[in-house]
């Protein structure tokens, strides 16, 4: 799990960001949002532009260190923040696997090509390697027996240490590197994705019916089938009683985030370790996203961070003040963090924030 994660320098966070997951309270109440004392399940709220989608590029962006995903920055423009003169934007996780503490850090330059990098297990530094390639610290035969040679040189034309050690190590000499790698290679966020693409692998793992059932669970109530088209082709169906109706062309926008979220959370392989789900209730009818927002609590290992505007979530039904978090130019913050007012399970949350009593 992520305990805290830091940015700046990256997109719209100028300033150091961070992102404490760790402040938890003593609430009594929806316990399954935390797991060991870290928050397990984060709702963020935030004005228009205030960087809620840059909070998951952000925490996402290490994923493309493990990944090798081509980040899409080709003129240099999109990555860096704007309003300062900075060279790199520098990322920070600090997270826990099975009670070791793992600390990976790194810088990249605007085209998102790591210059620095630096891992830290307990306390011990693993290796730390500066913007010239330089390496100040390089403990890793510790952990690969020293069978692996890492040339820094090398590796900085935009592989990771991590990467490159992860994928050239046996797996049992790692311990809680591989976790990390791991965890960030499953990390994944809702995205404007294809509704074709989604039907496509439904269809090709024979999840139809399991896909029927979700949306069902859901308060969808439809008859799903795949049949050939006259091209031969296998689509996605929806049974009207003699007709076969194809299921894209009478699919909602609700509908539509739902076949996405099946597909993230029961054909991905692996399963996330990280959710983050942008404004995840948008197309969602209010009671939907409520069941949305409960069905996630229910994911024991998978950490989920979404974003919305929905103010009636905002509440102790469905998660706790040190669960709700509010995203500022000043900082994110908890909402049991922002106010001197002892908070409990009967105050109106909803009707507090809007009157701003956790404006920050």
């Amino acid at each position: 799990m992520i305990l805290r994660f830091s940015v700046e320098g990256y997109r719209g966070f100028a300033e150091r960001l961070t992102f404490d997951l760790t402040k938890t309270r003593d609430y009594t109440y929806n316990t399954k949002a935390i797991n060991r004392h870290v928050v397990k399940n984060a709702l963020v709220y935030g004005r228009n532009g205030v960087g809620k989608t840059n909070l998951g590029k952000a925490m996402l962006d290490a994923r493309h260190n493990v990944a090798h995903e081509a980040l899409g920055f080709r003129t240099g423009t999109a990555f860096l923040n704007a309003d300062e003169a900075r060279s790199t934007a520098r990322f920070s996780y600090l997270c826990d696997f099975d009670g070791r503490r793992v600390l990976y850090e790194y810088s990249k330059n605007a085209r998102g090509v790591i210059r620095a990098e630096r891992l830290v297990v307990d306390d011990g530094v693993v290796y730390d390697v500066d913007e010239s390639g330089f390496w100040a610290t390089n403990n890793l035969a510790s952990f690969t027996s020293g069978s692996l040679v890492v040339d820094g040189t090398d590796l900085y034309l935009g592989l990771s240490v991590l990467s490159y050690v992860c994928t050239n190590t046996p797996g049992h000499l790692l311990g809680p590197i591989l976790s990390l790698y791991r965890f960030f290679l499953s990390m994944q966020m809702n995205s404007p994705a294809s509704l074709e693409d989604d039907i496509a692998l439904v269809l090709m793992r024979e999840k139809v019916k399991e896909l029927e059932k979700f949306l069902r669970d859901h308060g969808i109530d439809e008859t799903l089938e795949g049949l050939p088209t006259p091209t031969g082709e296998l689509a996605l169906y929806m049974r009207k009683g003699a007709r076969a109706i194809p299921f894209s062309e009478v699919c909602s926008s609700g509908t539509r985030a739902l076949v996405q979220l099946f597909s993230i959370l029961k054909l991905g392989e692996p399963k996330p370790s990280l959710l983050f789900l942008d404004e995840f209730d948008a197309h969602y009818h209010h009671d939907l996203a409520e069941q949305v927002l409960c069905s996630m609590q229910d994911e024991p290992n998978m950490q989920v961070i979404a974003t919305t505007h929905n103010t009636d979530l905002f509440s102790n039904r469905f998660l706790r003040p040190d669960c709700l978090f509010v995203l500022s130019p000043r900082g994110i913050f908890a909402a049991a963090d922002t106010t001197t007012r002892e908070l409990h399970e009967g105050h109106n949350l909803e009707r507090l924030y809007q009157a701003g009593e956790f404006d920050v």
